[in-house]
C-alpha cells in the first residue's frame, strides 16, 4: 500500500510538473475597487481559474508615505506557494485600488497525494532534510552565519524547504525538496558594498566635511555642522550586558531549529537563532539608561543613527585614551575550532563609540588624515563617528522634504559600525539589515568613514531595502541596487549642495554612458539604472530648478513603494513602475505625465529598448557566456590551480552586433585594463605594466579574441589565508567618447594553497 502511494504521488508530481502560473496587473483606470472580493473575481476573470479568499493568507499590512499596501500570500495545501501572491496599493484610506498585481499559480492544482498525506499525518521526514542543511552549512557556507530564518513553501509540486543565511559577507539562499533532501536551488548574494520636522533632540555643534575628506590626494576643509537628534539618554554599561549567554556554547553541530526551543534539546546544548536573538532582545530591554551629557561622556546616540565600535576591533586599538563601554547593540562572532573542525559562536555586546566630555571638544575635534590610515589614530580622535553621525542624519534631513515619510521606514535609525579589522573586508563599506558597516583601510585607499557619497550610497541599499520590501527579487545582475544607491546619493548631494560647485562633482560613478543590456557586473549595469534616473532629475531641475528635484525624489520613491515585494522585477519592470507612478502625479507637486518626456529621453539615450532593437555585446570564455552568476564573474571566480613560477591562460570571445532601431558609433575602442578600477590589481596579470591593451573595430568588424593570463603570486592578498581574487575590465568606447558605453568584467581566483605574497 505505501508502494502504491509513493507511485501515485510520483505520478501526480509529473503530471502536474509545468504548473501554470500566471502574472497579472491593473491598476485605477480598469478597476478601483478595493475590496479583496472584486479583486479576486477580477482576478478570477482574468486568469479564467477560481480563486477563493481562503486561498490567500495576509502577510503584509502596512501604510506607506501616501499609499496603504497589502501582500497577500497565495496557499496550497495551507502552506505557501513561493513568489505566488496578490500585492494591492490602495489609497490611504484604503477605499480605492491604484494597483494590484498577482504572481498566481493556478489554484485547482491539487498537492501531490503522498505530500498531503504525509501533510495531514504531520509524517514529513526530517533526517534527509537536517543531512542537506549540515552538509549545506559545512561545504558551501563555511562561514559565520549571523542569522538565518526558515519556511516551508511550494516550488511547482514540490514541497520545498526555503532556507537564507546571512553571513558576515553575504546572504546565502537555499531551497530543498523536503521529501527527499535534494536541493531544488541556491544562491549567494555579497552585501553592497552605500511630517513636520520630527523633535531635534539635543543639537550640538561640531565640524564635518560636506562632502567629503579629499580629491586626486588633496584635503579639503571641513565646515561647521550641528549634530542633531542625539537621545537625551542613552544605554551604556561598564561590563559586557550580553555576557549571561556566555554561560553555555553555541556549537555549529549543535545548531537545531527544533531542538533549539525544548528546554530538553538544550540541555543537551542544541540552540538556534531564533532563541538567541529572543535572549539578547529580552536582555536589551533590561539595559539601563544614563543621561547622554558631557559629564557622563556624551554618545552620539540620536534619533536617525547610532555610532559603534565593531567588537573585534577592540584588540587592534587598545590601547585607546577613554574608557570603553557597552552600548545597547548585541553581536556575535564564529570561532573556529580546530580539534574538531566546527565553528563556535561567541556571543557579546557591542562597543560604544568615542564619549565627549566637553563641548568644546566636540566642536573642534582632532581632524588627521593619518598616512598609513591607522585605526587607532582614528578612534582616538572620533572624527570618524562625528562624520558619519552627520552624513546619516544629512539622508533623513534631505529626503524627509521630498517624500520619505513612510511611518517606521522613515523614522527608525540606522547603526553605523567602525573598525571592521577583517582583511576581506578591508577599504570597503556595506549596508546589511538596518546596518552601515565600515572598515580599516590600506595606505593606498580613501577613509570611506569620511566620505558622505559612499555613507550615502550605502544608506540608499538601506532606502531601498526598506521601501521596496523584504520579499523583492531582481531579475538581473541586482544592478538596480547599486543604482539606486548611486540614485540616493546623488539625491542627497544635491539636495545638500544645490547651486554649489565643488572638487570632483563631475567625477562620481553617476556620471556615465553605459547603456542596459551592456553589462554583466552589479556595479557596471547600475550605471545605466542610476545614469537613467540622474537624467530625469537633471531634466527636472534645468525646467524647473529646486522644483524639479524634489519631483523627481518624489516620483522615484513613489515608483519604489509601487515596485515593492515584486517577485522578479526587470529593468523594463521597473521603469513601467516609473511611468505609472508618473501617470497617477502628485497633486500640488507633479502634474499626470509630466515627467514623461524626460523619462523618454533618458531611457533612449541608454540602449533601452525592446531585443533585436539594441546592440548585444557577448563575452564568453570557454564557450560559456560571462552572464552574471556564471563561472568567471563576480562572486564565481575561476580558480587558478597553479604554482608561484607558473602562469595560467585565458582565451575570452568577444562579439558585437548592432540593433535594428539603435547602433553604436564606429570606429570602436575596445579597451581591456587590469589595475585601473575599484578593488582591481591583487592578482599579478601578465602585461599588466604595459598599461590596458587597446584594440580598434572598424564598422565590418565585430568579433575579438582577448588572451589573458596571470603569474601564479598575488600582487597583495584581498582574500583569507593569503590568497587574491581579481579581474580584467573589458570596456567599448564609441568613436570620441570618453566614458564607455558597454563594459563586462572577468574574475580570476588564486587559490591559498598556491598563493603567496
Amino acid at each position: 500500500m505505501r508502494i502504491r502511494s509513493w507511485i501515485l504521488g510520483l505520478l501526480l508530481l509529473s503530471q502536474n510538473s509545468a504548473h501554470a502560473a500566471q502574472f497579472q496587473r491593473w491598476t485605477y483606470q480598469q478597476l478601483p475597487s478595493a475590496g479583496l472580493g472584486d479583486i479576486i473575481t477580477e482576478l478570477n476573470k482574468r486568469t479564467g481559474w477560481n480563486f477563493q479568499t481562503s486561498d490567500f493568507q495576509i502577510a503584509e499590512d502596512r501604510p506607506l508615505a501616501y499609499t496603504h499596501y497589502q501582500r497577500w500570500q497565495q496557499l496550497r495545501a495551507g502552506l505557501p506557494i513561493a513568489q505566488a501572491s496578490l500585492r494591492i496599493w490602495t489609497t490611504s484610506d484604503q477605499q480605492q485600488a491604484l494597483q494590484v498585481e498577482a504572481s498566481v499559480e493556478d489554484s485547482s492544482i491539487q498537492a501531490p497525494l503522498i505530500l498531503s498525506q504525509r501533510l495531514k499525518n504531520h509524517s514529513l521526514p526530517q533526517d534527509r532534510l537536517e543531512a542537506t542543511l549540515l552538509s549545506y552549512r559545512n561545504t558551501t557556507i563555511k562561514r559565520p552565519i549571523r542569522s538565518e530564518r526558515h519556511q516551508r513553501a511550494w516550488e511547482g509540486n514540490r514541497l520545498a524547504e526555503q532556507a537564507t543565511f546571512i553571513t558576515d559577507r553575504g546572504t546565502y539562499e537555499l531551497s530543498i525538496d523536503v521529501l527527499s533532501g535534494a536541493i531544488i536551488r541556491q544562491s549567494y548574494r555579497s552585501f553592497p558594498q552605500v511630517d513636520p520636522e520630527p523633535d531635534q533632540g539635543l543639537s550640538l555643534p561640531s565640524l564635518a566635511y560636506p562632502v567629503y575628506e579629499e580629491f586626486n590626494g588633496q584635503l579639503l576643509a571641513p565646515v561647521a555642522v550641528q549634530l542633531k537628534y542625539l537621545n537625551p539618554a542613552v544605554q551604556s554599561t561598564q561590563t559586557d550586558p550580553f555576557s549571561s549567554l556566555k554561560q553555555r556554547r553555541y556549537l555549529g553541530n549543535k545548531l537545531d531549529r527544533v531542538l533549539g526551543n525544548t528546554v530538553e534539546g538544550q540541555e543537551q546544548g542544541y540552540w538556534n537563532f531564533d532563541w538567541l536573538t529572543r535572549e539578547s532582545n529580552r536582555i536589551k530591554q533590561g539595559i539601563p539608561l544614563r543621561i547622554n551629557a558631557f559629564a557622563q561622556g556624551l554618545l552620539l546616540d540620536g534619533k536617525y543613527a547610532t555610532i559603534n565600535i565593531h567588537p573585534n576591533a577592540l584588540a587592534i586599538l587598545t590601547p585607546l585614551p577613554y574608557e570603553t563601554l557597552y552600548g545597547g547593540q548585541f553581536n556575535f562572532d564564529w570561532k573556529y575550532i580546530p580539534e574538531t573542525q566546527d565553528f563556535e559562536v561567541v556571543p557579546s555586546g557591542s562597543l560604544a563609540g568615542h564619549p565627549w566630555f566637553s563641548s568644546d571638544a566636540l566642536a573642534r575635534p582632532i581632524i588627521e588624515r593619518h598616512p598609513q590610515h591607522d585605526p587607532k589614530t582614528y578612534a582616538a580622535s572620533g572624527f570618524d563617528e562625528i562624520q558619519v553621525y552627520y552624513a546619516v542624519n544629512a539622508l533623513f534631513e534631505s529626503l524627509r522634504p521630498m517624500g520619505f515619510l513612510d511611518p517606521d521606514l522613515a523614522e527608525r535609525p540606522f547603526h553605523a559600525f567602525l573598525y571592521n579589522p577583517d582583511i576581506e573586508s578591508r577599504d570597503n563599506a556595506y549596508y546589511s539589515n538596518d546596518t552601515i558597516n565600515f572598515s580599516t583601510y590600506s595606505p593606498y585607499s580613501g577613509n570611506l568613514a569620511r566620505d558622505n557619497t559612499t555613507i550615502w550610497h550605502e544608506l540608499g541599499h538601506g532606502l531601498m531595502d526598506r521601501l521596496m520590501g523584504p520579499e523583492l527579487n531582481l531579475a538581473d545582475t541586482g544592478g538596480l541596487s547599486e543604482g539606486m544607491a548611486d540614485f540616493v546619493a546623488q539625491l542627497v548631494l544635491t539636495a545638500q549642495t544645490f547651486g554649489q560647485s565643488f572638487p570632483g562633482q563631475n567625477d562620481l560613478r553617476i556620471f556615465n554612458q553605459t547603456g542596459f543590456f551592456l553589462t554583466n557586473e552589479v556595479h557596471d549595469d547600475g550605471e545605466a539604472y542610476g545614469g537613467a534616473m540622474k537624467a530625469i532629475m537633471d531634466a527636472a531641475i534645468s525646467q524647473h530648478g529646486r522644483r524639479g528635484l524634489t519631483q523627481v525624489s518624489d516620483l522615484i520613491l513613489e515608483a519604489m513603494r509601487f515596485s515593492r515585494d515584486n517577485p522578479h522585477l526587470t529593468a523594463e519592470d521597473w521603469f513601467e513602475r516609473v511611468r505609472f507612478t508618473d501617470q497617477i502625479g502628485r497633486p500640488g507637486l507633479r502634474e499626470p505625465g509630466e515627467m514623461k518626456p524626460f523619462i523618454d529621453a533618458a531611457l533612449t539615450s541608454r540602449n533601452f529598448a525592446p531585443a533585436g532593437e539594441r546592440v548585444n555585446f557577448s563575452l564568453s570564455y570557454a564557450g560559456q557566456e560571462l552572464d552574471a552568476g556564471q563561472p568567471g564573474t563576480r562572486d564565481n571566480e575561476i580558480a587558478a590551480n597553479i604554482g608561484r613560477d607558473e602562469i595560467a591562460e585565458y582565451e575570452l570571445k568577444f562579439d558585437l552586433q548592432q540593433g535594428s532601431t539603435i547602433q553604436l558609433r564606429y570606429p570602436l575602442t575596445v579597451k581591456v585594463s587590469y589595475d585601473s578600477w575599484a578593488l582591481q590589481g591583487a592578482l599579478a596579470w601578465i602585461g599588466e605594466d604595459a598599461g590596458p591593451l587597446t584594440y580598434t573595430l572598424h564598422e565590418s568588424q565585430h568579433e575579438l579574441t582577448l588572451p589573458l593570463g596571470i603569474y601564479g603570486r598575488c600582487d597583495y592578498a584581498n582574500r583569507d589565508q593569503d590568497s587574491c581574487s581579481d579581474y580584467a575590465y573589458v570596456e567599448i568606447f564609441e568613436s570620441g567618447a570618453t566614458q564607455a558605453v558597454a563594459k563586462k568584467r572577468f574574475y580570476v581566483r588564486l587559490m591559498p594553497e598556491q598563493a603567496a605574497r
